[in-house]
């Protein structure tokens, strides 16, 4: 009765990046793994790579750093101490990696551009078209 009991008391919390990407501090840190998202709060000082490893990915998506090291099937397993809830699955994540490169580019510096007249403008909402 007991397992019963609990299989049917089990809550699932589904998060989505807007609420994940609260949780990005010292005191209060998740990241998300292959779609499953982990408060690694407790955690963060006893990482063996440093707890910097870990507050640069807080808030957001870490798989790509965690399959990049080779973590052992022991650092997985540990790992799934600190669950606390699966990704939101309308949350296309192929949209939100490109969404999130497209972020991490600098924007180029707006160019001055002549006018008729022989005077430079700084005007960048017409930059583009009096460019081409």
């Amino acid at each position: 009765f007991i397992l019963h009991s609990f299989l049917f008391s089990f809550q699932l919390v589904i998060m989505d990046y807007e609420e994940i990407s609260k949780h990005n501090k010292r005191n209060d840190l998740y990241v998300v793994v292959h779609n499953k998202v982990y408060d690694i709060t407790a955690f963060l000082n006893e990482h063996p790579g440093g707890e910097d490893v870990l507050m640069d990915e807080g808030g957001r998506d870490a798989t790509e750093a965690f399959e990049d090291i080779g973590h052992s099937d022991d650092a997985r397993e540990l790992l799934e101490k600190y669950y606390v809830g699966d990704l939101d699955p309308k949350v296309n994540i192929i949209t939100f990696i490109c969404v999130r490169e497209t972020i991490k580019k600098p924007i180029p510096a707006a160019k001055p551009i002549s006018s008729k007249d022989g005077k430079a403008s700084t005007n960048t909402r017409y930059a583009a078209t009096a460019a081409d």
